[in-house]
């Protein structure tokens, strides 16, 4: 249980450094993906939507080493802050 905390804290401190570039890239491969622009609304069905391997090439895209679970369970909170950094 712990460790599961540690890992979604460690993955909110690294969606909080990606560098532009690095979200202008996971926002393109993102819509090549899904054919559609990226929502607060929607992200949360499009990462449930993806295979695992799939998800693994985004989360590679970050530039971090995330378990896909965490990605998947992120807050709507969590999804409306990485979808502003998306955005900027």
């Amino acid at each position: 249980m712990r460790d599961k905390k540690e890992a979604k804290r460690l993955a909110r401190e690294k969606l909080q450094q990606i560098d532009q570039r690095t979200i202008s890239n996971l926002q393109s491969r993102a819509n090549q993906y899904s054919g559609r622009q990226l929502t607060p609304e929607n992200f949360a069905s499009f990462t449930n939507a993806l295979d695992e391997g799939t998800l693994q090439q985004l989360i590679k895209e970050l530039g971090v080493n995330v378990d896909p679970n965490v990605v998947r369970n992120l807050t709507p909170q969590q999804i409306q802050q990485l979808m502003e950094l998306m955005n900027d």
